[in-house]
């Protein structure tokens, strides 16, 4: 329902379950549908893409929702390499701690492929699979991607 003043809309619902009475147009000029924070459709079960709680990050890793988790990104995700070696090893990762895929295969998350290392070890591992040139520097190769 809106209200109705002359030939133009002043005020209206708000489509969330508030149903709050807000101004028609927002700061921008531009219809309003939600009183401004109560647009949840964007984030979780609200949102068509919504996957049960995992994606793939942009380094093609499986990330899983998991908010209370201590070392959780902003939004509130882990990696499920480091979720499932926590879980299986009863312990908490900490961020200087990295997940080494044994097989190379980052979507391959068996514990059996999972081997946890510091960060420095593990790009010291990957490093020394690397070529280098003459002057000792990396070469630039293309790496292959699995899934």
């Amino acid at each position: 329902m809106r209200l109705v003043v002359g030939n133009k809309f002043i005020l209206g619902f708000c489509n969330c379950p508030c149903r709050e009475w807000i101004p028609i147009r927002n700061k921008k000029r531009k219809l309003a549908k939600y009183k401004h924070g109560h647009n949840i459709a964007g984030f979780g079960t609200g949102n068509i893409r919504w996957n049960n709680g995992c994606m793939l990050n942009s380094g093609g890793y499986r990330d899983i929702r998991v908010v209370d988790h201590p070392f959780a990104s902003v939004r509130g995700y882990v990696m499920e390499h480091r979720l499932v070696w926590e879980k299986h090893n009863n312990a908490i990762l900490l961020p200087w701690a990295d997940v080494h895929h044994i097989n190379k295969n980052i979507l391959d998350n068996r514990i059996e492929n999972l081997q946890a290392m510091m960060h420095g070890q593990h790009m010291a591992h990957h490093n020394a699979l690397k070529k280098r040139d003459a002057c000792g520097r990396f070469q630039r190769t293309e790496v292959p991607y699995t899934i």
